[in-house]
């Protein structure tokens, strides 16, 4: 039944129906058992936005390559926490795969009002300093950290 919605989703050229249809499949994915010829990898995601069509479509493409994932969501802009508190959920997770996700408007929303300022340059860089931290801990802490803006 997994493989054969894992096809259904692969051949559908809708993107909007595409979403849906990895809604659909992590949510039958929690009531079966992994096939056992799939290797499997343990995925976090940590963002500053609501993650879950992000987890269906990270589930549903790597079901389409032959990968189970284990995923792991940290709740809504809890990436800081989830990275400096060693008895985080994501700790105890112990992914293989940590994805770091923030929107540019959630961390600096000063520019994208106006037309921008030394000082909003200037506040920005101040805000991007622990930022830079935290993402330096998280790739000292886990074997892979991929980072993107949205």
């Amino acid at each position: 039944m997994l493989r054969a919605r894992v096809a259904s989703y692969a051949a559908e050229p809708s993107v909007a129906r595409r979403v849906a249809l990895a809604m659909g499949l992590r949510i039958l994915a929690r009531t079966v058992a992994p096939p056992d010829d799939m290797p499997r990898l343990r995925v976090a995601l940590l963002t500053s936005y609501t993650s879950g069509p992000l987890a269906s479509l990270v589930f549903a493409e790597s079901a389409r390559l032959g990968i189970w994932v284990d995923l792991y969501e940290a709740a809504y802009e809890q990436y800081a926490a989830e990275i400096l508190e060693p008895a985080s959920g994501l700790c105890r997770f112990r992914p293989d795969v940590v994805f770091v996700s923030l929107a540019s408007r959630d961390l600096f929303p000063e520019l994208f009002v106006g037309r921008g300022s030394t000082a909003q340059a200037q506040r920005c860089r101040e805000r991007l300093a622990p930022i830079i931290g935290l993402l330096r801990l998280a790739a000292h802490a886990f074997p892979a950290v991929l980072v993107t803006e949205f």
